[in-house]
């Protein structure tokens, strides 16, 4: 399904091209997520839709930049779910946020 359709015009060669933007959410706060969402920045490509954490101490890093929820069940709609936890707490999250999407 294609959420959202951008229309760029590059100045060099006046060509119109289209472009899939692909929407994103992360689950969990740590450096995985830090270092992903940094990179997804000033990508026209990317739309980082929320950062999901724990707690809002966890969230201080993307508060400012991003949405931001503690909510795990209703996990907002994305094209692509990055689970960037540790190991052990996989199998938890998947089955808490996982529910609806």
């Amino acid at each position: 399904m294609i959420k959202m359709l951008i229309l760029r015009i590059y100045p060099p060669t006046n060509s119109l091209y289209f472009r899939l933007m692909i929407s994103v959410v992360i689950l969990g706060t740590g450096n995985v997520a830090q270092n992903l969402s940094e990179s997804f920045q000033g990508k026209s490509e990317i739309d980082l839709v929320c950062v999901v954490g724990r707690s809002k101490d966890s969230l201080s890093f993307f508060k400012d930049t991003y949405a931001v929820s503690t909510d795990w069940i209703n996990l907002p709609k994305a094209d692509i779910y990055i689970i960037a936890v540790k190991d052990d707490v996989i199998p938890k999250c998947r089955k808490k946020s996982m529910k609806k999407v």
